[in-house]
């Protein structure tokens, strides 16, 4: 059976309290998803590109991104839920 928790009550996710953000009172990042940039390595073959897992990251199951792998995080409201949750 998986378990589903919200962010509010995950250890993985903050609520986002910086001053300069404009954003909801309710929005925090999850820092269980890491950028896909920094769990992967490519590998070439004959024929095409491919993505291989970095030694740990294999098991995740989310992750950010973005087109120039500069910065990316996942924001969610407080009440998403994830089977990745572990409480505080």
């Amino acid at each position: 059976m998986i378990f589903m928790g919200n962010c509010k009550d995950c250890k993985h996710w903050k609520k986002d309290e910086s001053e300069c953000s404009p954003r909801d009172p309710h929005v925090g990042k999850c820092n269980r998803a890491k950028q896909l940039s920094e769990c992967i390595e490519w590998s070439e073959d004959d024929d095409c590109d491919f993505m291989v897992w970095k030694e740990g990251h294999e098991k995740d199951l989310a992750f950010a991104c973005d087109a120039e792998s500069y910065y990316a995080e996942l924001s969610t409201k407080e009440a998403f839920g994830c089977v990745q949750f572990e409480s505080k």
